[in-house]
């Protein structure tokens, strides 16, 4: 796969894209083991997650600041 990889899910529409996700799951449970698409993972320590605003969002006014931006400390499949 190479050193590119990562370039496939740095940002949310590449990461979709690369997951297959789309509007046709709306509304499914992500940390739903049984869902048809979990993104559980119990190996993922909480200190090691990353909150921060979205970047490029400046049209959302009172929602800037807003923490909805997750990433894992140190994964290279993340936007920095």
């Amino acid at each position: 796969m190479g050193q590119q990889c990562p370039e496939m899910t740095n940002g949310p529409g590449k990461f979709t894209k690369a997951m297959g996700i789309t509007t046709k799951l709306n509304g499914i449970e992500l940390y739903d083991k049984n869902s048809a698409i979990c993104l559980y993972d119990n190996s993922i320590i909480p200190d090691d997650v990353i909150e921060s605003p979205r970047v490029g969002i400046n049209y959302a006014e009172e929602y800037i600041e807003k923490p909805w931006r997750f990433r894992i400390k140190n994964n290279i499949w993340v936007g920095k």
